[in-house]
């Protein structure tokens, strides 16, 4: 999200957009424009040395902002916003926070601790849902938060005749993506000539792609399952299915429910905390099922395997419901926002 906006940022007249890189990696993964200014830490974070490397990290941090006397700070993160507000302290920045997280994820007593000291000091809240708004109003984070959810770079249609039989998942395989539910609903269903395709990998530690495949043999689906793994292009997955399977029981924002809707493909998703809601359209755009409704999940799934002038409906309801999530449009409510021109 942050490659997507700084780049859009950038394309404004008089924004002049600055990145600046401060956890333990400073990976690249994604292009940045020519005129995006990044601002990378010059000495490696030790582990072996957590607390001076953290204190190092925070004055890095505290001297880029200082010298660039930014009109506004993005932070986006959990707790990576406290340390951005510490970082800040006796600066007068105009910090805008964004969480990353569910709504509801625990993030320990002094997380949280210095989340309701520190988020109340911000110039505002970004929040990605309704429910994260709802639940930061609750807490009295805050007394401005903007509802901005994630921007999603729409891609050509593919036509229903060119796609195949296929129910896509996409996510990294830690608990709370439920796979295993995802192939026992599909494990249950007459559906012979479709597969069940699960893009990602053991994330986290948690080692689920051994235990997910000899599910999959147990239940005699193996050969109409296809782990694909980690993939740097997931376009192609989106382009070739016909349906999006969603079973996750926690998240801060979908990004892959949007990208699926993007590209054309209904969604049947748990109706989770936070997100699912706030994008699909139950019986427009794909169907919300109560969270780990086994049976449901699979009705919804079998009436969309089966009648195709359903399918192919709700893909184009699904491209269309995604509009909004344009990065320009994004972007703008966010400048609006920071500007204090976009209503809270």
């Amino acid at each position: 999200m942050i490659t997507l906006l700084a780049n859009e940022f950038a394309k404004r007249a008089n924004l002049e957009v600055h990145v600046i890189v401060y956890g333990r990696e400073s990976p690249t993964n994604y292009v940045l424009s020519e005129k995006v200014t990044v601002h990378r830490p010059a000495f490696r974070f030790d582990n072996r040395m957590r607390l001076i490397s953290t204190i190092r990290r925070l004055n890095y941090l505290r001297r880029i902002i200082k010298q660039g006397r930014y009109d506004a700070l993005l932070s986006f993160g959990d707790r990576w916003n406290n340390f951005v507000m510490l970082a800040c302290l006796g600066l007068h920045a105009r910090v805008f926070l964004s969480d990353r997280s569910s709504p509801v994820l625990d993030i320990g007593w002094f997380q949280t601790l210095l989340r309701r000291l520190l988020y109340p000091r911000a110039a505002g809240l970004l929040a990605q849902t309704s429910q994260a708004r709802d639940m930061a109003r609750e807490h009295k984070l805050n007394d401005r938060i903007c509802i901005v959810p994630n921007p999603v770079v729409r891609q050509q249609l593919v036509n229903e005749s060119g796609r195949e039989n296929i129910v896509l998942s996409v996510g990294r395989m830690v608990a709370t993506k439920n796979y295993d539910c995802l192939i026992r609903i599909f494990a249950s269903l007459n559906a012979n000539n479709w597969r069940l395709i699960i893009v990602g990998d053991d994330a986290q530690g948690q080692k689920h792609r051994s235990v997910l495949e000899d599910l999959a043999g147990r239940l005699h689906v193996f050969d109409r399952v296809e782990f694909a793994g980690q993939q740097f292009d997931v376009q192609p997955f989106y382009d070739r299915a016909k349906i999006f399977a969603f079973t996750s029981s926690s998240e801060g924002f979908p990004n892959v429910v949007a990208e699926a809707l993007a590209s054309g493909l209904p969604v049947v998703s748990y109706d989770c905390v936070a997100g699912p809601s706030d994008l699909i359209r139950s019986g427009e755009n794909g169907y919300l099922v109560k969270v780990f409704d086994e049976q449901e999940f699979g009705k919804k799934l079998a009436q969309l395997m089966v009648y195709a002038d359903k399918r192919i409906e709700m893909s184009i309801a699904a491209r269309e419901s995604v509009a909004h999530l344009s990065v320009e449009r994004v972007a703008s409510r966010i400048l609006g926002f920071v500007e204090g021109r976009e209503q809270i």
